[in-house]
């Protein structure tokens, strides 16, 4: 159930169905790429016994919207939930993948949006390192986004380490919110 319900996150739409040790999954991913690794994931992640008939296209493009409208759409996205990483590290959490992919869908349909993908972090640690750290995951997520088929022309990374808290670093509730990926459309 675990295996299915992480591939149905990174769908632009589906349908998972278990009965006894055999499921299916129907629906959309947003890009070839997506699908490919949930395929891949759900491989690796099924038990022995149990298998999974995944019946998944690709999504086609929604229309164009303006740098507005994109902008709207991502500041919606990351108001639920943020980008995860490994802690201290620029490796994206696998649970991370169904947020980006459904922001690189909403990249596609952005045509000629310039698109700054700004890393921050709290004031745990030094501040060169934490620096080094932000630009390493703004960096990060340009890949992930270059992977799922957007040109890396539209996009710049950029760390700014701990220089641009939203919330106190005196808490922990603070210091994670400070720990963050935004996106600055133009």
């Amino acid at each position: 159930a675990l295996a299915g319900l992480s591939a149905l996150s990174r769908l632009a739409d589906g349908v998972l169905t278990i009965r006894g040790n055999k499921g299916e999954i129907s629906g959309n991913a947003f890009y070839a790429e997506a699908l490919n690794a949930i395929r891949a994931n759900l491989t690796r992640s099924l038990p022995g016994g149990f298998t999974v008939d995944l019946k998944a296209g690709v999504q086609a493009t929604g229309p164009a919207i303006d740098a507005a409208a994109c902008q709207a759409n991502v500041n919606n996205m990351l108001s639920k939930t943020t980008i995860l990483f490994e802690t201290g590290s620029a490796n994206i959490s696998s649970d991370s993948a169904g947020l980006l992919d459904r922001i690189a869908g909403t990249f596609a349909r952005c045509a000629g949006a310039k698109v700054e993908i700004a890393g921050h972090t709290d004031s745990t640690g030094d501040a060169a390192a934490n620096l080094a750290l932000s630009q390493q995951r703004a960096e990060a997520v340009l890949g992930y986004l270059t992977r799922a088929g957007l040109a890396a022309s539209n996009f710049v990374a950029k760390g700014y380490g701990q220089e641009r808290p939203v919330a106190s670093n005196e808490t922990e509730e603070g210091r994670a919110r400070n720990r963050r990926t935004e996106f600055v459309v133009h």
